[in-house]
């Protein structure tokens, strides 16, 4: 994006923002995976291979996106919808708290 002033400052805060987002993310991942199989999927948990497979994977994708968002930054806008989705669809709820 081609801003001035205080725009410019504050689209590189939220790429800072972003970026550290998404790496943290994958490094928390990664000690999960390295830890604990245990995972929560579409509010179920999931402990052993399939939990292993499932944080792998979260840490993979949330690696790609913090490559792709430091590689290519005059795509912004698009990496950070691609990691809005990302950040919202692993984050579900244990559907035991919704048991009576």
């Amino acid at each position: 994006m081609n801003h001035r002033g205080p725009a410019k400052d504050l689209d590189k805060v939220f790429f800072l923002i972003l970026l550290i987002t998404l790496l943290s993310n994958s490094l928390i991942y990664l000690f999960v995976f390295a830890l604990n199989w245990e995972a929560w999927f579409f509010g179920m948990k999931v402990d052993g291979l399939d939990a292993g497979i499932i944080l792998f994977t979260y840490f993979l994708i949330s690696t790609i996106l913090a490559f792709l968002l430091f590689r290519y930054p005059r795509r912004i806008p698009e990496i950070a919808l691609m990691s809005i989705f990302f950040l919202g669809s692993n984050s579900s709820i244990p559907q035991k708290l919704f048991r009576r």
